[in-house]
């Protein structure tokens, strides 16, 4: 019997102790293709679709009634040795980019604190459920988004 409980707790330790590199996170973060959509506080969509082992491509956008209130285009990339999330909001022509600074298997933090905001950017999976989060660097001004999938 102790034994067992031994090793259930090395694993359970092993298994907490999970840090993917970039390479590892970004098949990882493949959980995320498809579409997700939120029905609950701020109503969002994302859609993901896998480009390569190297990019994934996406958009989220929110609507109100039949309009389009916000658009942005997403992706998230390798680009040399690091894991990044962009976004491009609205008219602009130019991608703001969020380097990973944590990871687990369902969970990935972005930063950038030159951007004024959000400078963190938060990915939480849980199977058919998606959790993003934005906020400053203090914790502040957190806004989250709720989403499965349809």
């Amino acid at each position: 019997m102790q034994k067992i409980l031994v090793v259930g707790l090395i694993i359970f330790v092993l298994s907490s102790c999970y840090r993917p590199d970039a390479r590892q996170s970004m098949q990882n973060l493949h959980q995320l293709e498809g579409a997700w959509s939120s029905s609950e506080g701020v109503l969002f969509n994302e859609y993901w679709e896998i480009k390569s082992d190297t990019l994934m491509i996406g958009v989220g956008f929110s609507l109100q009634e039949y309009d389009t209130a916000f658009k942005e285009e997403l992706k998230i990339y390798l680009g040399g040795g690091d894991l990044f999330y962009a976004a491009k909001v609205g008219e602009s022509d130019k991608f703001i980019k969020f380097k990973m600074k944590e990871a687990k298997r369902n969970r990935w933090v972005f930063e950038n604190h030159e951007h004024d905001y959000p400078n963190i950017i938060i990915y939480e999976i849980d199977k058919d459920r998606l959790v993003a989060y934005t906020t400053n660097s203090n914790g502040n001004k957190k806004i989250e988004f709720r989403m499965k999938r349809p």
